[in-house]
C-alpha cells in the first residue's frame, strides 16, 4: 500500500527525499539528501532565527490543512528529521482514510521529526504525544505552534530516545512512526520503545520509504 501511495503526487512541496536516490549506505545517502534543498518551496523571510526554513502544506481532510516548517539548511541543528519525508504524508493519508484518523484515540508518535503524522491526527480529532531526540524538539514545538497558535491540550511534545519507554501515558491506543527504520542499528532500541508504549490492544502503524538497499531482506 505505501509503495503505491509514494508513487502518487503529494499535497505538499517536494522534499529532497522525492529526488534521485544516492548510492552508498543509507546513512551516507541521508546525509547527501539533507545537504540538498527542496525545490519550489517558499523560504521564510524574517522571524527570529527562521530565515531559510521552508513551509510545507498538507491537506488533512477537506478544508483542514497542516502547515509545517522544515530546516534544509540545518539552521536549527543537524538532524535527519529536519526534512519532510514522503513516508509521513503517506502514513497520514492512510490513517485518515482507513482508520478514521484515530479520532478520539491517544497516540504516540516516535521519531516525529516535523510532527506531520501526529499533528495531522490531532487535527482529525486524536490526542497525541510527539516524541523525538532533544535536538529535534525546538523545530517540532515550532510546528505545534504554527498549527495551534492559541495552544491545545491535545498535543504534547517530549524527548524520547529509542530504547527508553515513554515517561507517562503508556499504554497508548496507537503508536505511529514514519521513516523510522532507516538505521538497522536502531531496530532493537526502537522495538523496546514500542513495547514500552504498548499493550495487547495497542495498534502500531509504521511507514517506510522504499529504500532499494533493503530489497530482498527478510521481513
Amino acid at each position: 500500500f505505501f509503495e503505491r501511495m509514494l508513487d502518487k503526487p503529494l499535497e505538499a512541496h517536494p522534499s529532497p527525499i522525492d529526488g534521485p536516490l544516492h548510492q552508498g549506505s543509507t546513512r551516507a545517502r541521508l546525509r547527501s539528501l539533507q545537504a540538498s534543498r527542496p525545490v519550489n518551496a517558499p523560504r521564510c523571510k524574517g522571524g527570529t532565527g527562521e530565515e531559510g526554513l521552508v513551509w510545507h502544506y498538507l491537506e488533512v481532510t477537506k478544508g483542514v490543512r497542516l502547515r509545517l516548517l522544515s530546516d534544509p539548511l540545518h539552521k536549527w541543528g543537524y538532524c535527519v528529521g529536519n526534512l519532510l519525508c514522503t513516508a509521513a504524508p503517506a502514513l497520514l493519508h492512510y490513517l485518515i482514510n482507513e482508520v478514521n484518523g484515530l479520532q478520539g484515540k491517544r497516540v504516540l508518535e516516535v521519531g516525529a521529526g516535523l510532527g506531520a503524522v501526529g499533528l495531522g491526527l490531532v487535527k482529525a480529532g486524536a490526542r497525541a504525544v510527539l516524541t523525538d531526540i532533544a535536538a529535534m524538539l525546538p523545530l517540532l514545538r515550532r510546528n505545534v505552534q504554527a498549527n495551534f497558535p492559541e495552544g491545545t491540550e491535545a498535543v504534547e511534545v517530549e524527548e524520547l530516545p529509542w530504547g527508553a519507554a515513554p515517561t507517562a501515558g503508556a499504554p497508548f491506543d496507537a503508536v505511529v512512526g514514519a521513516d523510522v527504520v532507516y538505521d538497522e542499528d536502531m531496530f532493537d532500541p526502537l522495538a523496546r520503545t514500542l513495547q514500552g508504549a504498548s499493550d495487547a490492544q495497542t495498534r502500531v502503524y509504521l511507514s517506510v520509504y522504499d529504500y532499494p538497499e533493503y530489497a530482498g531482506l527478510p521481513a
